[in-house]
């Protein structure tokens, strides 16, 4: 039998926990209530997936604020049917705002250990450096936007402002196209059709001829 069930607060606007069917899994991490190991990783044990969301933390009080019922953290892990109120293999992500303004300001993996950064945004609430989870926030894997650049000038795949990554030698940046203008020759595309009135002049060249 399928295990799901959520729990929410009292007014059923925040969804607080959140947990999957049950099944075996193997720990990636001791599994300990303070110093205490109650299950050592490695072990296979029956559990199901658990999600635990936190609200408004930091949130000043009164007028300072102009938004609320925000997520500003999340823990995800797996609840071991033995041990039900430990979370195993926690994995923490913290959304950092201006309250003030009601935009995001970071998002954080891992805050008390790794503290990898792997989304920033400008005064505007726009990405302006974004990193894949396990980049340092300083390598190739990490990529600032450059929202500022010309607007006709694209990245490679023409979709989006730059997005260059922080390793990048200065002043090479990737390469860069141009959108078409209509002073440039335009070649027909081979499934585009010839009007008809150019195929009988033609066919009339070739019988005179």
């Amino acid at each position: 039998m399928i295990d799901r069930n959520t729990a929410s607060d009292d007014s059923g606007t925040q969804e607080r926990e959140k947990f999957g069917p049950l099944g075996r899994v193997e720990l990636v991490k001791d599994l300990q209530s303070g110093n205490t190991t109650l299950v050592a990783k490695g072990t296979s044990v029956i559990a199901r997936s658990w999600t635990s969301k936190r609200y408004d933390e930091g949130r000043p009080a009164g007028d300072n604020a102009v938004t609320s019922n925000q997520i500003t953290s999340t823990n995800e892990g797996a609840q071991v049917r033995e041990h039900p109120a430990v979370m195993a293999d926690a994995q923490l992500t913290t959304v950092g705002y201006d309250w003030a303004k009601g935009l995001p300001t970071q998002v954080v993996q891992d805050p008390a250990g790794l503290a990898i950064t792997t989304t920033q945004y400008d005064d505007q609430g726009r990405v302006a450096k974004q990193g894949a989870p396990g980049t340092t926030g300083t390598d190739a894997g990490t990529q600032l936007n450059r929202p500022g650049f010309d607007g006709d000038i694209e990245d490679p795949e023409g979709c989006r402002p730059w997005l260059l990554p922080v390793s990048a030698p200065p002043g090479r940046p990737p390469q860069h196209r141009r959108r078409p203008t209509a002073s440039r020759t335009r070649h027909r595309p081979p499934h585009q059709s010839v009007p008809d009135g150019m195929i009988n002049d033609f066919a009339g060249a070739l019988a005179r001829g």
